[in-house]
């Protein structure tokens, strides 16, 4: 019986440190944080979702930005996104090799705001159109990279679109 008062009693007294005690439950709260960060899905299809369908599902469409390597463009971007609200970013991409017989490669990345890879897919050969959805975002900042991963000279462009409330560099 002491056994299980004691038990309680340490229980209790954790349990209202946590609630009173900010640097205690603000240490679980980023570790929380990073968990779920951990947890941030890709998804890629070909299928042929419009862009009134994406929008329509988004508070938030920023675009059409250009992807482009070769005549003075470098074939790497960085968008800061900052988050409104959890949700997912979608990117709805056209992308193609200009010259006959070279396709078009490239890296798309989400980062946190310290530079942590997230999540990460390739598309690689001409698409059109293209849809690229990260899952399970979380309020904050992000960088969301794209790479061409060859020397092709490569063209397209592409649409953002995310939850309301979040605002994306241009």
């Amino acid at each position: 019986m002491k056994k299980r008062f004691a038990v309680c009693a340490f229980a209790t007294m954790l349990a209202t440190m946590s609630i009173f005690t900010p640097a205690f439950a603000e240490s679980n709260s980023k570790q929380s944080d990073q968990q779920s960060q951990e947890r941030v899905g890709v998804k890629v299809s070909s299928d042929p979702t419009t862009i009134s369908q994406l929008a329509a599902a988004a508070g938030v469409t920023a675009g059409p930005f250009i992807l482009r390597q070769g005549g003075g463009w470098p074939g790497y971007y960085n968008h800061n996104i900052s988050m409104g609200e959890a949700g997912t970013i979608s990117v709805r991409l056209v992308q193609q090799g200009i010259h006959t017989g070279e396709q078009a490669s490239t890296r798309w990345t989400l980062e946190n705001s310290s530079g942590t890879v997230l999540a990460t897919t390739d598309v690689k050969g001409d698409k059109n159109p293209y849809t690229i959805t990260f899952t399970n975002v979380k309020l904050g900042d992000y960088n969301l990279v794209w790479e061409t991963l060859n020397s092709y000279d490569t063209q397209g462009n592409y649409y953002i679109y995310a939850p309301s409330g979040t605002e994306v560099s241009k």
